[in-house]
């Protein structure tokens, strides 16, 4: 998928945004106590994001909810890093409540919501948009929804957070640190979140 630059967006009837820049775009410092997500609480306005994430598993296999939560909490999390899980019936499962910060993008976690849709990876393991119909409108539905709560957030995937390394305003496929969520979430979602 060729990389998205302000300038293309012209040709659209939505008013072009700047690009994302990872050194603008992270949440604040954070503190050097330990116990911070303890007792860190997020507001409404605090979200800046909401990142879409695929959970890397195989279109021809189930990963359910439960499975998610079991193998992030294996890797130390308290609970699932994701806020929101879209199954491939497209059930949304609520992972983890939404003032509490995340853990599913590094440097965004405290001012973004997570949502993940079970798979994104072909029967080879090759990435793929493995989206169903029934999670596309599942998660077209959940993000209106929080798109009425956090209007000022912008929707992108997972892969649009990563560094731009030549610093040419535009991540583009050879900087993408992973190719999560497995399709253009920026360009898919822009018209639920960018003001005409």
């Amino acid at each position: 998928i060729p990389p998205i630059h302000s300038d293309q967006l012209r040709s659209t009837p939505i008013t072009p945004i700047p690009p994302i820049h990872s050194d603008q775009l992270r949440c604040p410092p954070i503190s050097s106590d330990p116990l911070r997500f303890l007792t860190t609480i997020m507001k409404p306005d605090d979200i800046k994001y909401i990142v879409i994430h695929c959970s890397a598993t195989r279109s021809n296999m189930t990963y359910s909810a439960w499975q998610l939560d079991q193998d992030h909490r294996a890797r130390g999390f308290a609970m699932a890093g994701y806020h929101f899980y879209i199954t491939r019936a497209g059930v949304i499962e609520s992972m983890r409540p939404p003032s509490m910060p995340g853990a599913h993008a590094i440097g965004y976690n405290r001012c973004s919501l997570g949502v993940c849709y079970e798979g994104g990876l072909r029967p080879d393991g090759t990435p793929w948009d493995t989206r169903t119909p029934e999670q596309r409108a599942a998660m077209r539905k959940l993000l209106k929804a929080l798109i009425a709560i956090h209007p000022n957030a912008r929707i992108v995937g997972h892969r649009d957070l990563s560094p731009d390394l030549n610093h040419n305003g535009v991540i583009e496929p050879h900087e993408w640190m992973k190719a999560c969520p497995c399709f253009d979430a920026f360009k898919e979602y822009l018209s639920l979140w960018h003001k005409r």
